[in-house]
């Protein structure tokens, strides 16, 4: 076992020169940067009320059913029609578009197979639950409900759709309207193209995915490199992706679980595995992710790709390209049609301008990048045919997934936010409904910390660790993201295809 980094670290290797790519602060850090971590009223408002609701539910389910039970999932609009409490025609589906885009005509037009089945979808209960919607430069998460008119802390599909698709780069539609609009209780995703052509196949690739029967057989595939005298990749290889491997209970209907671990985690490797002529169903990677200092040129194209097996470790203090997977290593002629992505890394899904933590005080450099940056991989497995890719916007603490197993359990259980997300995968839930334990985390540890801040500053009696720990899972809990269109799902062998 690999002696652990003194202090609290952060995820990443720093894509020059092959060291973690910032250095381990300590404890006290993190615990002054929780009493100067700023959230919007509003969204600590948001969720207290929705903490308050889930306490009452559960303390009205503790006292036994009343006259009539709803089950989840299974409620009825009539004799022969189910409409899941997660379903489209309830929740609502809509896309944002940013106001000014100069393309927007040309990608709806693109999207038109796209919206016109969610359109379908939508709009079987009430014809409002589709929208086309607008986002305003510089416009607030609550700026744009009230905008909607949407009453705070209330489902209104009608208003705002429940799923939400932004359509465009950061720079457009900020990471953090997204991460927000998340918390929000929005499942929320994002595309962004350099090329129309890519808005067309992605379009045409959910469509498939959804209208024709679904594949005889499906693959889980498991992805965790180590490397020598590293024990972030230690951990996230042997107690986040080996346990959720060794609990995955598939569905039956050709489903299947690959595991690569280890030294066999190369390059080489997953390139082979997203080149097969059926290439994973559900893709998790557990690993680094490659950062670049800001304005390095290449942080536009490789900011996030996942190192690999390949490098040699923070003691080799050397990288090169060869040793990490990037957007230009997928190949010309992959084709990923149905797949979704997991992506356990910093930054695998892109990178902010500024972090927060630096603007809570910690020893951050204070720019991460000239602009907020959507990573390439995601956006390319998205043009070659992948449905969704699942992954952060941000930097990412080393541990926080083992929240809650101690130091050293011998057979560490899967770690439960990943855990349910991948359950809720397999069952044929929404992506955008399987990342709901991740907001839930965030809400929670969200009004947890305002509460221990309070009781640090009038009674001095919060142990540091406890500080630090919630922290670091509101931090990371809140930054998981989408790309692709949030309500795509797996299709169970028993649906009819739609």
């Amino acid at each position: 076992m690999t002696d652990r980094p003194r202090g609290i670290q952060l995820f990443g290797v720093n894509g020059r020169t092959g060291r973690y790519a910032l250095p381990p602060f300590a404890r006290h850090d993190l615990v002054a940067a929780v009493h100067l971590a700023a959230s919007p009223p509003e969204l600590l408002a948001s969720a207290r009320r929705r903490w308050s609701k889930r306490k009452n539910e559960t303390f009205a389910g503790a006292l036994g059913p009343g006259p009539s039970v709803s089950v989840r999932g299974a409620r009825r609009r009539g004799p022969d029609v189910d409409l899941p409490e997660w379903g489209i025609a309830r929740r609502g589906w809509g896309v944002v578009f940013a106001k000014g885009d100069r393309r927007a005509e040309a990608i709806r037009e693109a999207l038109t197979p796209l919206l016109a089945l969610r359109q379908a979808q939508a709009t079987v209960i009430d014809r409002r639950h589709f929208q086309q919607l607008v986002y305003l430069p510089g416009e607030s998460v609550f700026d744009f409900r009230r905008r909607h008119h949407a009453a705070a802390g209330l489902a209104e599909p009608h208003k705002i759709p429940g799923y939400l698709l932004l359509v465009g780069g950061p720079k457009a539609i900020p990471f953090d309207f997204q991460a927000e609009l998340a918390a929000l209780d929005h499942p929320v995703g994002r595309i962004d193209f350099e090329s129309l052509n890519d808005y067309a196949r992605y379009a045409e690739s959910v469509v498939q995915a959804e209208t024709k029967a679904p594949p005889k057989e499906r693959h889980v595939v498991f992805f965790a490199p180590e490397h020598a005298a590293d024990p972030l990749s230690e951990e996230s290889a042997r107690r986040l992706a080996a346990p959720l491997a060794d609990a995955c209970t598939l569905p039956g209907d050709g489903w299947s679980v690959e595991r690569v671990f280890g030294e066999s985690a190369t390059k080489h490797r997953l390139a082979g595995l997203l080149a097969r002529p059926a290439p994973p169903s559900i893709l998790f990677t557990a690993g680094h992710g490659a950062i670049f200092e800001s304005g390095d040129d290449r942080q536009v194209p490789h900011q996030g790709a996942l190192v690999c097996a390949d490098w040699g470790g923070p003691e080799a203090a050397e990288i090169s390209e060869a040793d990490y997977f990037a957007a230009d290593d997928l190949g010309s002629s992959a084709r990923l049609d149905g797949m979704v992505a997991f992506h356990f890394a910093c930054c695998s899904l892109g990178v902010p301008a500024r972090n927060e933590l630096h603007l809570a005080g910690l020893p951050i450099p204070s720019s991460l990048a000239p602009k907020d940056l959507a990573a390439r991989l995601p956006q390319r497995m998205l043009a070659k045919g992948a449905l969704a890719a699942i992954g952060h916007l941000d930097l990412v603490f080393a541990y926080s997934f083992r929240e809650g197993q101690g130091e050293e359990p011998a057979k560490p259980d899967p770690p439960p936010l990943y855990a349910e997300c991948l359950r809720g995968l397999l069952a044929g839930l929404p992506v955008g409904e399987a990342l709901d334990p991740f907001r839930d985390c965030y809400q929670a540890r969200l009004v947890e910390r305002d509460e221990l801040v309070r009781r640090s500053l009038e009674y001095s009696r919060v142990p540091a660790e406890t500080l630090w720990e919630v922290e670091a899972s509101c931090h990371d809990a809140k930054y998981y993201a989408i790309f692709g269109d949030p309500a795509v799902r797996f299709a169970l062998a028993a649906e009819t295809p739609r």
